[in-house]
């Protein structure tokens, strides 16, 4: 869902209209001047997204925030990346205390990605960002992503 999300947001540029706010519009410091837009990507009951991107640099933002049926927080997040596998490329994926970070590729896009779950009912709720870049200008991209993945607060969009 996230790498399918991040990939459509050079697409999603030419779509109108501008996204509705959602509790995910606080987990990240979205930097001045990026855009949001909306990935094509169904949000449902269970899963809700938000996108923002810098298209004159080729920058993109995404988060998810998803409910698994997995209680067991390492187990929720090892799901989620094992669900990227088949779309995108995930490394140095590292899982500890209900939080994940790696580095994610799809495509000509490449960046972060960060995650958080934490037990909700029977289940976990699991929040996700990925900040990528195509090839106009990666290394922007990259420092302004790292002050996006520092500002990530995924509480702010938990219960």
């Amino acid at each position: 869902m996230l790498a399918l999300a991040a990939a459509s947001c050079q697409r999603a540029l030419a779509q109108a209209p501008t996204p509705t706010p959602t509790p995910l519009d606080r987990v990240v410091a979205v930097p001045t001047g990026w855009t949001p837009i909306t990935p094509s990507v169904a949000a449902t009951a269970a899963v809700e997204t938000a996108a923002w991107a810098e298209p004159s640099r080729g920058c993109y933002l995404v988060a998810v925030r998803a409910d698994s049926p997995r209680q067991n927080l390492e187990d929720a997040l090892a799901g989620l990346g094992r669900s990227l596998v088949p779309q995108a490329r995930l490394e140095s994926w590292v899982v500890a205390n209900g939080d994940g970070q790696g580095r994610l590729t799809r495509g000509a896009l490449s960046g972060e990605l960060r995650v958080s779950a934490r037990a909700l009912g029977a289940g976990a709720r699991v929040i996700a960002i990925a900040c990528v870049h195509n090839q106009r200008e990666p290394a922007a991209c990259a420092a302004r992503c790292q002050t996006v993945l520092a500002s990530f607060d995924p509480a702010k969009a938990m219960p």
